[in-house]
């Protein structure tokens, strides 16, 4: 028998406060139907962090309307991620967290579902099919008819997702996947405005060359430089440290991963910076979206005291001696500038959500 998540039963109830933001409410339960106590709740896409009651409840006040995303975890159940689009009416979501299987020695009881799977759906809460879904690292697939997909070879780690499909906004998520567990991800694409032209339409589709390589070489830096002084923080650990609200520069220094590696602020704010895959500084015709930058204009020697936590999905950060690269106030592939023989010291890829 094959473990699965349920993606049903948690009332979220959404009450309207002003018209740009909201309190989320929710309720987690088990499959059997019964409340969920101290449920770990993560809003990853503002980076704060609640548990859930004795009754299974959870609350977030001033929640922006739009796409948000939550995570839910609790020892002895597999963890699933949910993206709900927040509107200004009430939403109800549905959520429910599934056992661990339990295994004797020598005799299996139950099997335990493995790697990344789930859904894709529009804002109509209709199936996608044909979307196109990258773990980095951890293979590919395409949606079925029914919006589904299917990774089981996806081992425990921490990894890059993209999924795209076009005339659709691409989706960047970083995820972390215990070892010998599963992960279910329901997802919600947005489809791009009409009368774009087709190169805008290909950038804002995620399918330019420039981030293909960039994913390509995330990747392959992760391997080759894994351990040392080498970290890679995703947003699920910066909201676990409720870091929402402040600089990027700030909150690095705060997390469990950077402050194992004894990486300090000061140093960091030496590092060299990427942002998805071009260098700093670059212009927003980069494919960085202007209001992105507009931390540039005032913080032009430390980029990262200006990118809020917010704007960020994850961060590699490679310690070592600086080594800055010529360049004229415009971006460049980072490829070209590197030597990928080696690992990339006193470097900072920054990946956008």
């Amino acid at each position: 028998m094959i473990s699965t998540f349920v993606v049903a039963t948690t009332l979220l109830a959404l009450q309207q406060v002003d018209p740009q933001f909201t309190t989320v409410r929710g309720q987690v339960r088990d499959t059997a139907g019964l409340a969920l106590a101290d449920v770990e709740v993560l809003a990853l896409s503002e980076g704060r962090i609640t548990r859930t009651d004795r009754n299974g409840a959870f609350e977030f006040d001033s929640m922006a309307l739009g796409e948000q995303r939550f995570l839910f975890r609790l020892l002895g159940y597999e963890r699933i991620e949910v993206a709900v689009l927040v509107r200004e009416a009430a939403e109800d979501v549905v959520v429910r967290m599934t056992p661990l299987a339990v295994t004797l020695d020598a005799v299996t009881v139950s099997g335990r579902r493995k790697g990344v799977y789930g859904s894709v759906e529009d804002v109509s809460d209709r199936p996608l099919s044909g979307v196109e879904v990258l773990v980095v690292g951890g293979g590919t697939t395409v949606t079925d008819s029914m919006g589904q997909f299917n990774l089981p070879r996806v081992r425990g780690g921490t990894y890059m997702l993209r999924v795209r499909k076009r005339g659709y906004y691409a989706i960047t998520r970083s995820l972390t996947l215990p070892k010998d567990e599963a992960m279910e991800l329901s997802l919600i694409m947005l489809p791009l405005p009409a009368g774009l032209s087709r190169g805008r339409v290909t950038l804002l589709s995620g399918l330019t060359p420039r981030l293909g390589w960039a994913l390509g070489e995330s990747d392959s830096r992760q391997t080759r430089c894994r351990g040392g002084s080498s970290v890679l923080v995703t947003r699920e650990e910066l909201a676990e440290k409720g870091l929402a609200g402040g600089s990027l520069a700030d909150a690095l220094p705060r997390t469990r991963s950077v402050a194992a590696r004894g990486l300090a602020r000061a140093e960091l704010l030496q590092y060299r910076v990427i942002f998805d895959g071009m260098d700093y500084p670059g212009p927003p015709t980069s494919g960085v979206s202007a209001d992105q930058f507009t931390w540039y204009r005032e913080n032009d020697t430390r980029p990262l005291v200006g990118l809020r936590v917010e704007d960020v999905e994850a961060v590699e950060i490679y310690g070592g001696p600086v080594r800055r690269s010529a360049f004229s106030g415009f971006s460049r592939p980072f490829g070209r500038t590197e030597d990928f023989a080696s690992c990339p010291r006193g470097t900072i890829w920054v990946w956008l959500q």
